[in-house]
């Protein structure tokens, strides 16, 4: 995905406040195909589906999906990063009403 670009911002000290904005649209994108809102199929050969149905299910989603080590590896123990995943999703949720 785009963690490395994510992490490098971290490195550098910088808030990577439009960078984030593509994992929070899959976030969103994710959400509407677990509520079966999109208006078609959607396949995807690695997604485990089971999993991401488990996470919108969960009491915070979005902290699961931020504290997921396989999509963001090391950003999943960074607190600032599950902050910046809650503003953009709500950022992207703006957008999309």
């Amino acid at each position: 995905m785009i963690a490395p670009t994510l992490q490098e911002c971290y490195q550098r000290g910088v808030r990577p406040e439009a960078t984030a904005m593509l994992p929070a649209l899959f976030f969103v994108f994710m959400e509407q195909w677990h509520k079966g809102t999109l208006p078609y199929q959607y396949q995807d050969g690695i997604l485990d589906a089971q999993a991401v149905h488990e996470m919108f299910e969960a009491q915070d989603p979005v902290a699961v999906y931020a504290r997921d080590k396989a999509l963001f590896g090391d950003l999943a123990n960074n607190a600032d990063f599950l902050a910046l995943m809650r503003e953009k999703v709500a950022a992207v949720y703006t957008l999309i009403n």
